[in-house]
Protein backbone atom coordinates (compact mmCIF):
# COMPACT_ATOMS: atom_id res chain seq x y z
CA UNK A 1 0.00 0.00 0.00
CA UNK A 2 1.73 3.34 -1.02
CA UNK A 3 1.15 7.10 0.53
CA UNK A 4 -1.56 7.93 -1.78
CA UNK A 5 -3.85 5.38 -1.25
CA UNK A 6 -3.20 5.74 2.83
CA UNK A 7 -4.29 9.36 2.25
CA UNK A 8 -7.27 7.95 0.46
CA UNK A 9 -8.21 5.62 2.94
CA UNK A 10 -7.86 7.86 6.18
CA UNK A 11 -10.00 10.49 4.27
CA UNK A 12 -12.33 8.28 3.85
CA UNK A 13 -12.35 7.40 7.34
CA UNK A 14 -12.26 10.77 8.33
CA UNK A 15 -15.09 11.37 6.27
CA UNK A 16 -17.32 8.68 7.89
CA UNK A 17 -16.34 9.28 11.57
CA UNK A 18 -17.27 12.82 11.18
CA UNK A 19 -20.71 12.40 9.13
CA UNK A 20 -21.41 9.55 11.43
CA UNK A 21 -20.91 12.40 14.87
CA UNK A 22 -23.06 14.69 13.08
CA UNK A 23 -26.08 12.09 12.10
CA UNK A 24 -26.37 11.06 16.17
CA UNK A 25 -26.56 14.62 17.07
CA UNK A 26 -29.69 15.32 14.08
CA UNK A 27 -31.33 12.33 15.34
CA UNK A 28 -31.00 13.80 19.22
CA UNK A 29 -32.63 16.69 17.42
CA UNK A 30 -35.46 14.51 16.31
CA UNK A 31 -35.72 12.46 19.15
CA UNK A 32 -36.65 15.58 21.24
CA UNK A 33 -39.22 16.94 18.40
CA UNK A 34 -37.47 19.72 17.47
CA UNK A 35 -38.10 18.94 13.78
CA UNK A 36 -41.02 16.49 13.26
CA UNK A 37 -39.81 13.10 12.47
CA UNK A 38 -39.95 11.75 8.84
CA UNK A 39 -40.45 14.90 7.51
CA UNK A 40 -39.33 16.25 4.50
CA UNK A 41 -37.42 18.74 6.27
CA UNK A 42 -35.61 16.24 8.87
CA UNK A 43 -35.02 13.51 6.52
CA UNK A 44 -33.40 16.34 4.15
CA UNK A 45 -31.51 17.77 6.84
CA UNK A 46 -29.88 14.48 8.14
CA UNK A 47 -28.51 13.23 4.53
CA UNK A 48 -27.59 16.25 2.97
CA UNK A 49 -25.65 17.36 5.78
CA UNK A 50 -24.09 13.79 7.03
CA UNK A 51 -23.37 14.51 3.22
CA UNK A 52 -21.52 17.55 3.42
CA UNK A 53 -19.81 16.57 6.20
CA UNK A 54 -18.60 13.40 4.47
CA UNK A 55 -17.15 15.25 2.07
CA UNK A 56 -15.91 18.30 3.37
CA UNK A 57 -14.20 16.36 5.96
CA UNK A 58 -12.19 14.72 3.61
CA UNK A 59 -11.51 17.20 1.29
CA UNK A 60 -9.81 19.35 4.36
CA UNK A 61 -8.00 15.83 5.04
CA UNK A 62 -6.27 15.70 1.17
CA UNK A 63 -5.72 19.54 1.41
CA UNK A 64 -3.28 19.57 4.43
Amino acid sequence: MDLGDLKWFTGIHLGAIAATAWVLLLNAVVGFQLIDDGTLLSVGLVVGSALAFFVGTGKAHFIC
